[in-house]
């Protein structure tokens, strides 16, 4: 019996040792563990329980490192929970940003006319939009229309694809706009540099490989998405600060997607989230895989998970001081 506990307690302390390095492993080789991220939460809980049986029935030496191991898991885990920043506001100029994957909200004709109204009057100073429709569907001009007091807009331009464009509506100018696309897929990002009151900053919205419904594609799909997260990060870094970061991921908070990409940046949602929750509506609580992103020079004040009829994610909206 001995020798199969030590392999099955060998396994579990090196999948652990996996989830806690993560983002030290090339993209493709962290893509095989894509399994392994989806279900964090019941790995740990395992954990917790082989710990709990190591304490309480033997003397093994197994504990201390599985306890070790644990520690390490729930800190990764802690990406998930909100921690309330009580310092208070430190400055009276803020930004409110809204963030949304608009997947499907064309289906209906008069449905951007409604949201377009419901986000109006979120009162937001900039929107992040995520597969805005393809011109055939919804045309430019109509989206610029339903929005107009955003002065300043800017939209994917050297690749209009069939899905997963991208645009940006601004009551502040814009300028220096940059797109990058993602070899063999329709995903893409795009940078531009804001102008807002006595400062300048550079803002990121992106969609990121989607996991996709075929299981036999995660592993790929992860390893695709790990590739654009590095470019993703490699110009992130290149910007300076300040900057912001909005957008569907499509990956957990416990992924090396979001770990690389978050690494030296606040997350809105843990910083100042009013609840946990999700951000993909058909899962209700369970699964949050889009994210605003900011570095240290602001301050997040408010984030908040809005439901909604018109896509099957949730809006994003933060309030950012600076």
């Amino acid at each position: 019996m001995h020798p199969l506990k030590n392999i099955l307690f060998s396994l579990l302390a090196l999948l652990g040792l996996v989830l806690i390095g993560l983002p030290h492993f090339p993209a493709t080789f962290a893509g095989y563990f894509i399994f392994l991220t989806l279900c964090a939460a019941p790995f740990v809980m395992l954990l917790a329980v082989v710990e709990i049986v190591l304490l309480l029935c033997t003397k093994s030496r197994w504990r201390w490192l599985m306890g070790l191991i644990l520690i390490g898991c729930i800190c990764i885990l802690g990406n998930h929970w909100i921690r309330p920043n009580d310092a208070g506001t430190t400055s009276n100029r803020s930004l409110r940003v809204l963030s949304w994957n608009v997947t499907n909200f064309h289906i209906h004709p008069d449905t951007l006319q409604k949201a377009a109204i419901f986000i109006r009057n979120l009162q937001p100073d900039i929107i992040c939009l995520q597969e805005r429709p393809h011109e055939n569907l919804i045309s430019w001009e109509a989206i610029q229309a339903a929005f107009p007091e955003y002065s300043y807009t800017i939209r994917n331009e050297e690749r209009e694809d069939e899905v997963l464009n991208l645009a940006i509506l601004s009551k502040y100018p814009l300028d220096k706009q940059v797109e990058t696309y993602y070899p063999n897929t329709y995903n893409k990002s795009m940078a531009i540099d804001v102008s807002i009151p006595d400062d300048t900053f550079r803002l990121f919205n992106t969609h990121l490989q989607t996991t996709d419904h075929v299981f036999t594609r995660f592993i790929e799909n992860a390893q695709r998405r790990n590739t654009q997260a590095d470019s993703l990060k490699t110009a992130i870094r290149s910007a300076g600060n300040p900057t912001l970061v909005c957008g569907d991921f499509n990956d957990t908070p416990c992924s090396y997607t979001y770990r690389t990409l978050a690494h030296g940046m606040q997350d809105a949602f843990t910083t100042a989230g009013e609840e946990w929750t999700g951000s993909f509506q058909p899962m209700g609580r369970w699964l949050r895989i889009d994210y605003i992103l900011c570095s240290k020079h602001w301050q997040v004040q408010h984030y908040q998970l809005i439901k909604n009829p018109w896509s099957d994610h949730k809006m994003q909206l933060a309030t950012l001081h600076y």
